[in-house]
């Protein structure tokens, strides 16, 4: 008598198994996790700006903050700045900081993060210190960063910085 019942519930079960079977096979997403706002679109989450990879659990500017070797190209000469730092700039997850001491003064340099690899240095005066400056710049795959700046106060000239991690 008991038979019948269990051959119903087996069948049930497996009818069941199938269908969630199909339902989770017909949608890319239904398996995918996005972290940080991330949504996901054809099995791949889609981050919003500031955060990168495969779930968007990475904040993309944490790949310059730390502690560099420098070396700051004009037009008139080459100078060595043995600590310098890129750091956290609190206003906003695209925002950082590059800070040294040059002259006996703290120059701290806005820059803006634009993607995975590159930033921007938003036109600025850099501490009422030095010229005004804008620019870009990368990181390369050694960890190398690179920035390129135009003097924005009129006598226009590139400012190159050079950043080896310590």
């Amino acid at each position: 008598m008991m038979k019948p019942y269990l051959l119903y519930l087996l069948a049930w079960i497996t009818c069941f198994s199938l269908a969630s079977c199909n339902f989770l096979e017909s949608d890319p997403c239904n398996l995918v996790i996005c972290a940080n706002g991330g949504f996901c679109e054809d099995g791949s989450c889609l981050c919003p700006e500031g955060y990168e990879a495969a779930d968007c659990s990475l904040i993309s500017r944490d790949k310059f903050i730390q502690e560099y070797e420098m070396v700051v190209t004009d037009h008139a000469a080459s100078h060595n700045i043995p600590n310098a730092q890129i750091t956290e700039d609190a206003s906003s997850i695209l925002n950082m900081k590059l800070e040294f001491v040059y002259a006996s003064e703290l120059i701290s340099i806005d820059l803006l993060v634009t993607d995975s690899l590159e930033f921007d240095l938003p036109d600025q005066m850099i501490n009422g210190f030095l010229p005004a400056q804008m620019g870009d710049g990368y990181i390369d795959s050694t960890g190398m960063v690179y920035i390129n700046a135009i003097n924005t106060d009129g006598n226009a000239y590139t400012i190159t910085y050079e950043l080896t991690p310590q």
